[in-house]
C-alpha cells in the first residue's frame, strides 16, 4: 500500500496474467469441466501442483495441458486454440503502461509463463506499446515468482535501485516476494485502482 515515505519510482514492473492480459485459466477449467463432466476442482488442483513445471520451462504449454487431460481422464482432446483466451489484452492496463512509458518511467515485464504462452502474450503486448525492457520470463530464467532472486534479476537489468522499482502483480504472495527483494509493491485489483495508487505515489499525472 501507499506510504508517504515511499521512495520516488523510476521503474514500474508489470505482471502479465490478470494484469495486462486476461488470465484465461479459470475460464478454461470451467469450459473443460462442463464439456467433459469433470469436477472442476480436479483441474484446479492439478494446475496448483503442476503449473510450475511449465512456468519453469520444464514442460511446454502443450505438455501441461496434455498431462492434465490424462490425469483427469479426458481422452477426446479438444482441438480449439488453448492459448487464445489467455491472450486477450486488458486494454485499460495496457494503455496505462503506455502512458507511464511516455512520461519517462521505465516499464518492464516480469511474468511466470511457459515459453509458448509468454511468446504469444509478448507479441500482443508489444504490438500495442513500445517494447518493455527488460521482459523477464520465468521459463527462460528457470526461476519463478515469488522467489526474491527473480526480482533481483529484473532490478539488475533495469540498473535502478530496488527501492525505486515498483512491482504490480495480482498475487499477494508475489508482492511479498518483491518486497522481500527490496522493491515497492502494489497488489493489482483493477486498472482504476492502480491508476489512483500511481497518482498517490506521484508516478502518474492527473
Amino acid at each position: 500500500m501507499f506510504s508517504e515515505g515511499s521512495d520516488p519510482v523510476e521503474a514500474v514492473v508489470f505482471d502479465v496474467g490478470n494484469v495486462l492480459c486476461h488470465g484465461g485459466f479459470k475460464q478454461r477449467y470451467t469450459e473443460l469441466s462442463e464439456r467433459y463432466h469433470v469436477e472442476r476442482l480436479r483441474l484446479v488442483e492439478f494446475a496448483r501442483k503442476h503449473r510450475v513445471l511449465a512456468d519453469l520451462g520444464i514442460w511446454s504449454e502443450m505438455d501441461f495441458w496434455a498431462e492434465m487431460y490424462k490425469a483427469v481422464g479426458i481422452t477426446d482432446v479438444p482441438s480449439d486454440d488453448l492459448l487464445e483466451p489467455m491472450l486477450e489484452l486488458i486494454e485499460d492496463s495496457v494503455q496505462l503502461a503506455g502512458r507511464l512509458h511516455a512520461t519517462g518511467i521505465r516499464v518492464a515485464i516480469l511474468t511466470n509463463d511457459s515459453h509458448q504462452l509468454a511468446s504469444a502474450r509478448r507479441q500482443r503486448i508489444e504490438a500495442r506499446i513500445r517494447t518493455p525492457s527488460p521482459y523477464v520470463i520465468s521459463a527462460e530464467e528457470r526461476i519463478a515468482k515469488p522467489s526474491p532472486e527473480i526480482y533481483t534479476r529484473v532490478v539488475n537489468r533495469l540498473m535502478v535501485p530496488p527501492h525505486r522499482v515498483l512491482m504490480i502483480d495480482d498475487s499477494r504472495i508475489n508482492i511479498l516476494g518483491a518486497e522481500e527483494a527490496g522493491l515497492q509493491g502494489v497488489l493489482f485489483t483493477g486498472t482504476t485502482e492502480l491508476a489512483l495508487e500511481l497518482r498517490k505515489r506521484g508516478v502518474l499525472g492527473a
